[in-house]
């Protein structure tokens, strides 16, 4: 429902809305609306699409856990300058590798 409402609204404020799922089998709903726009209804937010922003976010949060921390990569950098080695690029690219970004 999230991703929904970002995808209609990117530039809402997560502070103008409240999302509740009273765990009834009715599933999630807007609980607070304060945005100045119309709410969205339940016919829109059941249009949208949100497969490649999940895509999208999954890849994201694959690469952020399997990135080296900055400090390490810029150890790296250094260490790459020194020596002439190509570690930090190599260590990127497989990283994208990996988990590339899906296609839209």
């Amino acid at each position: 429902m999230y991703n929904k409402i970002k995808t209609i609204y990117p530039d809402i404020m997560d502070a103008d809305f409240d999302i509740q799922d009273n765990s009834d089998g009715k599933g999630a709903f807007i609980s607070r609306w304060d945005d100045v726009r119309q709410q969205p209804t339940t016919v829109e937010l059941a249009s949208v699409d949100t497969t490649s922003l999940e895509k999208s976010i999954q890849v994201i949060n694959n690469r952020v856990k399997s990135y080296d921390t900055i400090q390490d990569q810029l150890d790296t950098l250094y260490w790459d300058g020194v020596n002439g080695t190509t570690n930090w690029i190599d260590n990127i690219t497989a990283v994208k590798t990996k988990y590339p970004k899906p296609i839209t």
